[in-house]
Formats: C-alpha cells, sequence, structure tokens
C-alpha cells in the first residue's frame, strides 16, 4: 500500500498533552484504544508544515492482525435463520459534552470523528466516487493541534476546503480557519476525503490522524471501494486494555463494521479456550447471534457494532487472550484479535486540590492548585501527571487551563504557555463574569489514572465564581 504522510511535527512542542485523562488511559476505557494501521509501503512522500523537519519515510512496517485469517472456517452452507438486523445507529454514541457533575471525561483538547469509515462503493476504472465528508470536532476546552494525516492505499485523497492537503499541508496549521493555530475548543472541520479507481478492483486504505501531543492516540478511519462480497474489519486489530490495579476492571470496546456490498453475517464471538479467565466479553454488549450488520451504502458511515471487552487481573502479572469472531466475509472468515492487559500491585493516586472554591474578578489571572494531590505508592508520595479540564463556563467565555497566560488580558490565549501537565498547578484568565468549573485528574508513575473505572476515587475540582 502506498502511503503519503503530511507531517506538522513543528506544533508538537507547544501541544497540551492529552495522556492520562478522563478514563483511564491505560485501560482505554473511554474508546481510544491503539488503532490497528497496515504496512504503507516503502517510499511514502513526508510533505512538511515549513517549519518542521522534512525528508522520507521508507519501508513503515506496520501490522494489522485481520489482514489474514489464522484458520479458515466456511460459514457459505450455514443457515441463516432469526437474524437479527444490527442497524449501526449514531456512528459514535459515546462522544459526549462533559457533565459537570460527571467528573473529569475529556482532555484540554480532544479529537472527535462523525464515522468510523467510509466505503465509496462501486467506482468504475479511471472514475471517481464522489468525495465524502468526515467532520473532525475537538470537544476540548483547549485548542486541539494536527501533527499528521496519513492517507494509504491507492487511489485515496484527503482535502480541506476543496484543497489537495499534499498540495497544500499547510492548511492544517489552522484547519478551521479562526486565526489562530490548531482547531479552537468546540469548534471544528471537515475533510473531503476522495477515491479514483486506478483498475475498478477492491481495495482498501486508511486515514490516519496524529493529534499533535505526546501520548495522544492516533485514530484511524478504514476506506474501502469496489467491495461487493460480505466484508468485516473489527478495530482496534489488537487491544491492550493496559496496567490495571489487583481487583480493578478495565474495558474498552471493539469496534465491528461492514465493509462490503452486502450484509455481513455474524456467527460467533467469543474468547479463545487459552484465553486467561480474567479477561472477558461483557455479555450485555454481545448481539443475538447470527446477527446481520447491513450492506454499506455510498458515502455513508460503515455499519459498526460495539463490543466491550474487560480485564480484572487477580495478581501482579500479565494476562493475555484472544476474541475469535466468525462472520460470512469470504476473505477473512475468522478474524482473531489478541487481548493483553496486566495487573500491578499499585494503589491508586487521589486527586484533591488545595482550594475547591475561588472568588475572582476580571480579567484576574487565577491559580488552580492540585499539589494536595497523594500517591500513596509513588515517587514522593504524589502523582507525576496532573490534567485540568474546564466542564463548566459562562457563555461567551474563551478561557481554558493554561501553565502561564499570556501578557495581553484582552487576548490572553496569545503568548500563553501551555499547561506543563508535569506540575500541579494552571493558571486561567477570567474574560467573562460567571461561575467556571474545573475538574482534576491525576496519573501516578505506573500510569493509573484518577478518576478512572479502574481508580474511582473522588471527584476533585475548583469552582471559581465571579461576579
Amino acid at each position: 500500500m502506498q502511503g503519503k504522510v503530511l507531517f506538522f511535527s513543528a506544533l508538537v512542542s507547544v501541544v497540551p498533552g492529552l495522556g492520562g485523562c478522563g478514563g483511564d488511559s491505560t485501560s482505554n476505557a473511554g474508546g481510544d484504544a491503539a488503532v490497528g494501521l497496515r504496512d504503507l509501503g516503502a517510499g511514502d512522500a513526508v510533505v512538511a508544515h515549513p517549519d518542521a523537519w522534512i525528508g522520507l519515510v521508507g519501508d513503515a512496517t506496520r501490522v494489522d492482525t485481520d489482514a489474514a485469517a489464522d484458520a479458515a472456517v466456511s460459514t457459505d452452507a450455514m443457515p441463516i435463520p432469526d437474524l437479527a438486523f444490527l442497524d449501526s445507529g449514531p456512528p459514535r454514541t459515546d462522544a459526549v459534552v462533559p457533565d459537570p457533575d460527571a467528573g473529569p471525561v475529556l482532555p484540554p483538547g480532544h479529537l472527535w470523528l462523525d464515522t468510523v469509515g467510509v466505503d465509496f462503493g462501486p467506482v468504475a476504472a479511471g472514475e471517481s466516487g464522489a468525495p465524502v465528508g468526515i467532520a473532525l470536532s475537538n470537544l476540548g476546552n483547549g485548542p486541539l493541534f494536527i501533527d499528521a494525516l496519513i492517507v494509504s492505499g491507492p487511489g485515496f485523497t484527503v482535502a480541506l476546503d476543496g484543497t489537495d492537503l499534499a498540495v497544500e499541508p499547510e492548511l492544517l496549521g489552522d484547519p478551521d480557519g479562526d486565526g489562530h493555530p490548531g482547531v479552537a475548543p468546540h469548534g471544528g472541520f471537515v475533510l473531503q476525503v476522495g477515491y479514483t479507481s486506478p483498475d475498478g478492483a477492491p481495495v482498501e486504505g486508511e486515514l490516519t490522524i496524529r493529534p499533535g501531543a505526546d501520548g495522544a492516540a492516533e485514530t484511524a478511519i478504514p476506506l474501502f471501494a469496489n467491495h461487493a462480497d460480505p466484508c468485516l474489519r473489527v478495530r482496534p486489530a489488537a487491544l491492550d486494555l493496559g496496567t490495571l490495579p489487583v481487583g480493578a476492571v478495565g474495558r474498552a470496546p471493539l469496534t465491528l463494521m461492514s465493509c462490503g456490498g452486502s450484509g455481513v453475517r455474524l456467527d460467533a464471538i467469543a474468547l479463545s479456550p487459552d484465553s486467561d479467565p480474567a479477561i472477558a466479553l461483557l455479555a450485555e454488549s454481545l448481539p443475538t447471534l447470527p446477527a446481520l450488520l447491513p450492506h454499506t451504502s455510498r458515502g455513508e458511515p460503515l455499519p459498526s457494532r460495539d463490543v466491550q471487552v474487560s480485564c480484572q487481573p487477580g495478581e501482579a502479572r500479565a494476562y493475555a487472550g484472544t476474541v475469535d469472531i466468525t462472520s460470512s466475509d469470504p476473505t477473512v472468515p475468522v478474524v482473531h484479535v489478541p487481548v493483553t492487559c496486566a495487573g500491578a500491585a499499585n494503589a491508586c493516586p487521589v486527586p484533591a486540590v488545595v482550594q475547591a472554591r475561588i472568588e475572582a474578578h476580571l480579567l484576574q489571572p487565577v491559580v488552580l492548585d492540585g499539589s494536595a494531590s497523594t500517591d500513596p505508592d509513588g515517587p514522593a508520595g504524589h502523582p507525576v501527571r496532573y490534567t485540568w479540564m474546564l466542564v463548566d463556563a459562562p457563555q461567551g467565555s474563551e478561557a481554558f487551563p493554561v501553565e502561564q497566560v499570556g501578557p495581553d488580558p484582552a487576548n490572553p490565549s496569545d503568548g500563553a504557555t501551555p499547561d506543563d501537565e508535569t506540575t500541579p498547578t494552571a493558571q486561567f484568565l477570567v474574560d467573562v463574569a460567571g461561575t467556571y468549573v474545573f475538574r482534576l485528574s491525576v496519573e501516578d508513575n505506573l500510569g493509573l489514572v484518577a478518576p478512572s473505572d479502574a481508580c474511582p476515587e473522588p471527584v476533585a475540582g475548583v469552582t471559581v465564581v465571579v461576579p
């Protein structure tokens, strides 16, 4: 597969970190599990931001466990009694605006997409399918930067406002066009994905979006064309639920996607016999089998269904298992998804604030202080990462947590220093009268985050009241 890589690495050094926030980043409980990427081939072109490194990426080998099945099970002759027809519904039901009473959910900049995949349907040789729009939104309360877009697969292209990003990659520096770098909080933009068929043959590709923050998970959107037969793909291709405290439960979804011109029948979803008992499939997330994922429609999101996988380690060691998914896909009738996790004799960090309520005045810098947070078995008894999230603010406010506000009170984001999550404090400049609500999450040296499913500590936060 050929690939085009659009890099904007000059932005990396100025991006607030996304790691260790909301759900447990180690268990991927928020659905941000690592994605399965495939071989992009040699000689991928790199088009760089003007201030960034320029060069060539060669032989980028990446593994996709559903590229071939380890075993072939024929389902062609199987009857289809009492099929449960699965409606994919909204593409991403887990994307919600933060609830101030629900604790920290999203980092300062949080990428959300309105689709899990795109199918262009049948496209004749030399012809082009109608471009498909993919909406990208920043659900966080700070700017979101895109470090790179990787487009793989022959014939696929990606554009912004009608301009091919391979020609003008600098457009990703300010993709929402508001005059400021990155995507503004609660802002968004639309990418146009195109496809021109070189030979009319079935083809798969991928659009990978790499947020510009250390530790932020890449998001991959599978692309398909000319798949007439039933087709099933599962993401992520390998699922790591991370390191969990002994006895805690971590969970994450597997997304099953129909990618063909015919509906794909799901015949079995089960753990392999050699899977560790600590790994389980959540029964309430499993469909009644056999079930049918609908066929794709040209330009529409891929029909999909999430299945939840959990891990509850009973001791401090590594655990492994495999989810086997049998379907009517004639090419890959059985998809094997490796699942891993680990248990650790590790106490959860505890978020706490020095001052939970602050009264302030307009244009006053306010300090948020989480230095009261503790980690019973951490270095010096404290967490190693502190993430401040603004979960409620007066209408019209553009404030968000930073390490140091900018010098211009009229535009405090200009010249502001991004929040350094290794320090317990952050600042913001009050720009509108009203009430601001911040939540604090903390991460220990082994990657445990609180609050989270694994560490359900009490919510810690700061309320700032401006008369």
